[in-house]
Order: C-alpha cells, then sequence, then structure tokens
C-alpha cells in the first residue's frame, strides 16, 4: 500500500485540490441580486415621464456619467463622477448608490445619448435605487448637457397589453355547406421571343 501511495502521490494531491475548489465554489458563491421589480412594473417605469429629468432641473442633484473612462477625461459635466455602465455593480460604485439613497440625494445619469442610459438606469431601479433618475438629454461633445427634443409627430406609445399576456385566441372560420368551386389551372406553351435582347 505504501508503494502505491508513493507512486500516485502527485495524482491524489491533485484529485484532493480539485475536490476543495468544489466545496469552495459550492458554499463561497455570491449571491445573486434581489430585483424589486416584476415585467409590467418596469414597463410602466419606461413609461412614466415623471423619471426623467430635464437638464433645466439638475440643480443639487448628483450627476453621474456612464460613458468609458476615456469619453469622461475628452469631456464631462460639472461635478458629474464617472461610473462605466460596465462597472455599474463594481464595490465602490455600489456604496455611492447606498450614500446617496441613505443621504436622501438624487442621482442622474447622462450619457452620450439618452436611449444609452436606459438600461443601467433600468437596471438600478430594479435592485431598488429609486432615488437614480436618468436624464432627458445627452451631452455634448464639448461637455453641455443638452436636452432631447421629441420631433412634432413622435409620440411615446407603450402598448403593456403586449407584454406577458398571451393573445386571445381568434375564432373558427365559418364552413359553410356549399362545395368549394374547383379552379382548373391550364398550362401553356411559352413563346420564344424573336431575338434581341435577354
Amino acid at each position: 500500500m505504501n508503494r502505491f501511495l508513493k507512486n500516485k502521490a502527485a495524482w491524489i494531491g491533485l484529485f484532493g485540490t480539485i475536490l476543495l475548489l468544489i466545496v469552495l465554489a459550492i458554499f463561497f458563491r455570491p449571491n445573486p441580486p434581489d430585483y424589486k421589480l416584476n415585467l409590467t412594473q418596469t414597463l410602466l417605469l419606461m413609461k412614466d415621464s415623471s423619471l426623467a429629468i430635464t437638464v433645466n432641473t439638475l440643480t443639487g442633484k448628483q450627476l453621474i456619467d456612464i460613458r468609458q473612462a476615456e469619453s469622461y477625461t475628452q469631456s464631462h459635466a460639472q461635478n458629474a463622477v464617472n461610473i462605466p455602465a460596465r462597472q455599474l455593480l463594481d464595490k465602490e460604485s455600489i456604496k455611492l448608490f447606498k450614500e446617496l439613497k441613505s443621504d436622501g440625494k438624487v442621482g442622474v445619469l447622462y450619457g452620450s445619448s439618452e436611449l444609452q442610459v436606459v438600461s443601467p438606469w433600468l437596471l438600478l431601479q430594479q435592485l431598488g435605487y429609486t432615488n437614480v433618475l436618468r436624464l432627458k438629454g445627452y451631452i455634448t461633445a464639448d461637455g453641455k448637457l443638452a436636452q432631447t427634443e421629441l420631433a412634432l409627430t413622435e409620440s411615446s406609445v407603450l402598448n403593456l397589453s403586449a407584454f406577458g399576456e398571451k393573445p386571445a385566441p381568434s375564432p373558427a372560420p365559418k364552413i359553410s355547406g356549399e362545395p368549394q368551386k374547383q379552379e382548373t389551372i391550364k398550362l401553356g406553351k411559352k413563346t420564344s421571343s424573336s431575338g434581341g435582347g435577354c
């Protein structure tokens, strides 16, 4: 038995290490985020225009730039902090959002376009950071915040009934007692062209 252990010591050690790593992975896996909203509530948030703040009403609110660090260093709004969208759930970012919430302050996300902010903002809403709003606007190349304006012909329409509900069954077609008239298809010869062209 002693000779067997000497020859297989490396394999036994490797097996023990793998087993230990599996046990540690099972017991110390991170907890998934606790989402607060269901699909209908999330869609209603997107429709709620009071959660999109205008450029004129930013006084006293913490601006949060979600663009990449390179874009932020080139130009950003005054007193804005940079939290790129990919780092939104990092420990430092979560700490800032918790501080804002506990202090009763409002954070405002902005980016290169209004659309760029929607997904990160919805994620924060799902995690319970209801004090974080989104800017109804964007940052220009020279670091100014500009308002997004709807064209005169545009209107925001969101059909909530289209999400998560099964469509009502359509009534079956009525079958009449009369037989359908059969159509006959006549095949004819294709006439050849007299030349020229394709």
